[in-house]
């Protein structure tokens, strides 16, 4: 048990992010609830729903999405598009 818990020593606020995405009250109050639970602070922060959304639409653009085909792996890059998608059995 005590190895299970070790990570709330580590943490000391509970953060509810709104996508202003549909009725979430439930879920805010759920976060505000385990904040008090834990003894942490609670924050509220607003979120950019954006990603979510076109993620959920498939509009999938090579500026904000990486989408690995069947058959490749991610593989870093060291530049400015931090990772790229190759075939699995390319040599390196």
């Amino acid at each position: 048990m005590e190895m299970e818990q070790a990570w709330f020593k580590d943490y000391s606020t509970a953060a509810y992010v709104d996508l202003d995405i549909g009725n979430t009250s439930e879920y805010e109050e759920y976060t505000q609830r385990c904040a008090e639970w834990l003894k942490w602070k609670y924050d509220r922060l607003e979120g950019e729903p954006r990603l979510f959304k076109e993620l959920l639409s498939g509009r999938w653009d090579d500026d904000s999405f990486l989408v690995v085909e069947p058959g490749n792996k991610i593989e870093a890059t060291n530049d400015e598009h931090i990772m790229t998608s190759v075939p699995a059995d390319r040599a390196d």
